[in-house]
Parts: C-alpha cells; sequence; structure tokens
C-alpha cells in the first residue's frame, strides 16, 4: 500500500491509494489481564457532578440509552458508541467518562483486522478501524487519567509502533505535569525502541525545561547528536531533524557545542554527496519549497551551508564568509532568505510552518506529473499572497480570487477559486460583514455544477460564517443544502454494485451528517431530531444520536478521516 502525503504534521491531508491484492483476516483475542480494566483508587473517588441544565439531562438520557443500544452492535461500532459517548461525559462525570474509555478498549480488542500490525500500514486508519479507535481511546485516556502507570503497562505490552505512536501524547501530559523527569525517561526509551533520537519530541522537551535545568537541554542535545553520528543513515533534511534542533537552540548552547554541532552535521551531508555520486542514480536537488519562492542546491552539503549560515555568521565570522565565497548557490538563496531557514517565512520557533511547502532531497523529475507539482506550489503562493492582502484589503483579495482558475493542476476536484473566496470570507467575517457576505456570494455562484464530494468541502463552513454574520435564515438555508448533500454521498457510499469497504465512521455521509448535526445543535430551534430521522442507515443513526448528544452537553465536536474503498482503489482525507 503506498500513498502521499502532505508535508504539513497534524494537518489533514489528501491521500490517494492504490490496493494491491487482498488481505487475510485475523481475530484479536481480549487478554485476560489487561492493566486498564484494573479498577484503581483514584478512579473510585467520589467526583462531585455539577448542576445540570435541561439540555445537559436530555442528553445524558440519550447517552443513556444508546450506551444499552450499543451492546447489540457489532465490535467496531460498539468501541466507537462508548469512546464517543466517554467524551459526553466528561464535562459531567468523569469517573463515568473514564469507565466508558476502559469498555471502548475492551471492545475494540475484539474487532477483525486485516493486518496484525501498524507495520504493515502506513496509517492507523489504513489499518482498519482496530488500531485506530485503540489508539484514539488511549490518547484520550493519557488526557484523562489520574494514573500513568496503568496506561504505561498497556503500552509496554503493545507493538513498537504503537507505542511510538502514543509517545508523543505521553510526553505532552508529562510536561504538562512538569514531570521532567519521566519525560526524559520517555525520550530514551523511545530513542531505545526505535533505533533513531525522536528529534521532534525532544525538542518540545527542550523547550518546556525551566531555566533552573540548563544542564539536562544540553544534555539532550549532545544525546541527540551522539544518536546522529551513530546513525550513519540518516543523509537527507526533513521536517525535524538534528539540525532542526541546532537552529532552535543554538543562542541558548555554549558556542563550542553548537559548533561541534555543525560540523558534525555538515561532515555528513559531505558523506550523502558521496553516496549519491558512487550511485549511479539520478542527481538529487535538496532543499526547500517555500512561500518566497525554492531554495534547492546539487549537494546536500549546499543545502546545510545555507542552513547554518546565519548561525556561523555569529559564531564564526570568517569561516561563514569563506563558505559563502566557495557557494555561489548559496549566496543567491541567502539574497532571497536572509536568515537562511530563520526567516520567518520559512520556519517558526524551530519548526515546520505553513511558509515551506517542502523539504528534504528529490529526485529531478521532469514528467508531467512533476511539472504539474510545481504549477500547484506555484498556485499555493498566489494563495498565500491573496490571503495576507485579506488582512490589509479584503476588497481587493475579492478581485484577485475571482482571478484564480476554477481547477486544480494536482487535485481536480479542487476548485481555488472558491477554496479562497470562503478564505476571504472567513478573514473578512469579523471586520467588514459586506465584504465577507460578498465573497461567500461569489462562491456559492461555483459551488452548483460541482460533484457532490466537492460541494461537501466547499460549503461546510458556510452555515458557521453566517451565524457568525448574525444570518440565521442563511445558515439554515445552507445546513440544508448540506443535509441533501450527505443523501447523495450515501447513495455512493451505500452503492449495491460497489459500496464503500472503509469503517462507516469514515464514510464521506457519515462525515457530512455529522458535521450538520453539530451545526443544528448552535440552532434554536434545533433540526437535529429531522436530520437523524433522515438517515436511513441505523448504524450510522446510532453514532449519529452521540453526536447529538454530546452537543447538548456541551462536549466538543471532533472530524474525523474520510476514507472510501471502492472497486477503482482508496482514496482518503487523513485528519
Amino acid at each position: 500500500m503506498q500513498f502521499s502525503a502532505s508535508p504539513w504534521r497534524g494537518a489533514s491531508r489528501l491521500v490517494a491509494v492504490a490496493v494491491f491484492g487482498t488481505a487475510c483476516v485475523a481475530t484479536a483475542q481480549v487478554p485476560t489481564k489487561n492493566p486498564l480494566l484494573i479498577r484503581s483508587k483514584a478512579d473510585s473517588s467520589p467526583e462531585v457532578s455539577p448542576k445540570l441544565t435541561a439540555q445537559q439531562k436530555l442528553g445524558l438520557k440519550l447517552l443513556q440509552v444508546l450506551q444499552s443500544e450499543a451492546a447489540t452492535l457489532q465490535p467496531n461500532m460498539r468501541a466507537f458508541v462508548l469512546w464517543q459517548a466517554s467524551r459526553g461525559y466528561e464535562k459531567v462525570d468523569l469517573t463515568r467518562s473514564n469507565s466508558l474509555l476502559k469498555e471502548a478498549l475492551t471492545a475494540s480488542q475484539a474487532i477483525e483486522s486485516p493486518e496484525e500490525s501498524l507495520k504493515e500500514c502506513a496509517e492507523p486508519a489504513f489499518c482498519g478501524p482496530r488500531h485506530w479507535l485503540q489508539e484514539q481511546i488511549l490518547r484520550d485516556m493519557i488526557r484523562q487519567s489520574k494514573q500513568s502507570a496503568p496506561i504505561e503497562q498497556f503500552l509496554e505490552t503493545s507493538e513498537p509502533e504503537f507505542r511510538r505512536l502514543l509517545s508523543s501524547q505521553l510526553l505532552e501530559r508529562y510536561i504538562g505535569e512538569k514531570n521532567f523527569d519521566r519525560a526524559r525517561e520517555l525520550v530514551n526509551r523511545v530513542a531505545d525502541a526505535q533505533g533513531s533520537f525522536p528529534y521532534d519530541d525532544a525538542t518540545h522537551l527542550i523547550e518546556a525545561l525551566p531555566a533552573e535545568r540548563e544542564g539536562d537541554r544540553q544534555a539532550i542535545l549532545s544525546q541527540a547528536l551522539d544518536s546522529f553520528t551513530q546513525h550513519r543513515q540518516e543523509l537527507y533534511p526533513g521536517w525535524d531533524d538534528v539540525a532542526t534542533m541546532v537552529l532552535r537552540f543554538w543562542q541558548d548552547l555554549p558556542a563550542p557545542l553548537v559548533l561541534q554541532a555543525i560540523d558534525q552535521i555538515l561532515d555528513r551531508a559531505k558523506d550523502a554527496d558521496a553516496v549519491q555520486r558512487n550511485s549511479g542514480e539520478q542527481a538529487l536537488r535538496v532543499g526547500m519549497s517555500a512561500k518566497k519562492g525554492d531554495a534547492y542546491f546539487d549537494s546536500a552539503y549546499q543545502f546545510r551551508v545555507f542552513q547554518f549560515m546565519p548561525v556561523l555568521e555569529q559564531l564564526d565570522q570568517s569561516r561563514a564568509e569563506s563558505l559563502r565565497r566557495e557557494n555561489n548557490d548559496v549566496r543567491a538563496a541567502l539574497e532571497r532568505y536572509p536568515h537562511g531557514l530563520n526567516s520567518p517565512s520559512a520556519v517558526s520557533a524551530g519548526h515546520e510552518s505553513p511558509g515551506i511547502l517542502s523539504i528534504g532531497a528529490f529526485g529531478r523529475d521532469y514528467s508531467p506529473e512533476a511539472a504539474a507539482e510545481q504549477a500547484n506550489f506555484e498556485l499555493g503562493r498566489q494563495q498565500e499572497r491573496i490571503l495576507s492582502e485579506a488582512e490589509k484589503d479584503p476588497k481587493q483579495a475579492i478581485l484577485a480570487a475571482l482571478a484564480l482558475p476554477l481547477a486544480s493542476p494536482v487535485l481536480l476536484e479542487y476548485n481555488p477559486r472558491a477554496s479562497i473566496l470562503k478564505a476571504v470570507a472567513r478573514t473578512a467575517v469579523g471586520k467588514n460583514a459586506a465584504v465577507a457576505r460578498e465573497a461567500l456570494q461569489e462562491m456559492r455562484k461555483l459551488v452548483d455544477p460541482m460533484p457532490a464530494r466537492s460541494q461537501a468541502q466547499m460549503l461546510e463552513d458556510l452555515p458557521d460564517l453566517y451565524l457568525r454574520l448574525g444570518d440565521e435564515e442563511d445558515a439554515r438555508k445552507m445546513l440544508d443544502q448540506l443535509v441533501a448533500v450527505a443523501t447523495k454521498l450515501y447513495q455512493t457510499d451505500a452503492d449495491s454494485s460497489d459500496p464503500n469497504q472503509a469503517f462507516k465512521v469514515w464514510w464521506p455521509s457519515s462525515n457530512l451528517w455529522w458535521h450538520c448535526l453539530a451545526i443544528a445543535g448552535k440552532l434554536n430551534p434545533s433540526p437535529a431530531e429531522q436530520i437523524i430521522e433522515g438517515i436511513q442507515d441505523d448504524e450510522i443513526k446510532a453514532f449519529e444520536r452521540v453526536t447529538f448528544a454530546n452537543s447538548l452537553l456541551g462536549a466538543a465536536t471532533a472530524r474525523f478521516s474520510i476514507i472510501e474503498k471502492h472497486k477503482r482503489g482508496v482514496t482518503a482525507f487523513i485528519r
């Protein structure tokens, strides 16, 4: 299974997947001793229930009914309903919420999964609902639980890929508790388990350490450098690597340590170039694409020089000048990015930012697909400029948006013009209501000819935008239109000749109904019950009722990945 993903960490990305063959089905056995099912003293302590409103009481009654009905559902849907019900209880009965999380985890272990290991799939969602549900449930457990030991014990018995998946979440918990010793232990365990250093997690930890733990900062960076030295396969730059750590913290560290790190990284870049020359393969371009333009080089060494030039100028000016003279391409790139990767449009606080479109080593591809990708980068820059203009002159931004193409060079169903008009409206909604309405009106003209999936993407924000404009009438009209689109999507999902084989929670129709119910909860009177009654699928009805109940309780409504598995293959929008 292969997929392509956007470079933005944590952001939504469109994934196209080809399906090759059929995987066998294995049944997961429920372990006899599950540390998360052992009731702790912390779990049994009484919770003080807040005084409930009539709306919240209704939400709780609905959840109680749903919990009873969940016993009749298949394990995947039962686990999902119980997990979501736990979120509804979170604000009013934390003990019950924790109990439901444990029930949901137990139900998830009975789900049949075509892949037994996360090694077999690129994302938990691609492994099927079991791995994905367990990840989501455990994330909530880590966030809620008063004791982390049972969770750690469960993770110790899980496969290494699963532990790595949740390590960042557990690290954030330790950092929030200011338990920095446990956080350091976790970083060390992850490094030992995966055979390479977790640079991103370590960066978060260093950022959180108080001033009096300066020694820990230096020790963690030294550990990262030692790992980098040992793992010779780390040849090329990436989003989160040792160079990112050095760039982020060099001002807080002793100059000799920083210069030593730079020397090691430059030496490794020379090794990468030698490997590439001796491989006989096509030459690589190493660098980045960002809002201001491209900064690509013919060698990893040149890119690393460009990357560290601003630091060298501060710590070793004579060496910086020498490197500038030796590398013409570096000099040209620094004219566009005077501060290298520390330019505001390139990197913020040492992490990736929307300013960067891609970073790493790439083949010199002159195919039509590569040309389309480059055209897409240029379109992205144009869109960024329009959005920047919208902050200053939203009226002019509308005119610029109307000049954008109606289709993307890469994603044919994506309409750049409609998308940016909506973004301009979002920017103007609190500043200039007339401009926001004009942008929405222009956008709506473009939606009708679109296929249902594109209509869903374009229209889903409009009810909220109209509510922010104080226009409930148009908000209801947009909600009615979205419900109609969800019905169209369901016809495709449930098509008996080629049904969507993905977990129903991930169906495009389910996602859109889910969103419609979240909007309906903001309207008075709410049309939520009518929307639910209009759904013909009993399983989808069950978890859509959870959304309604949670909205009555004031619980946040999550959005889920959208996955379609048809005969033609798999497409996914991973959130």
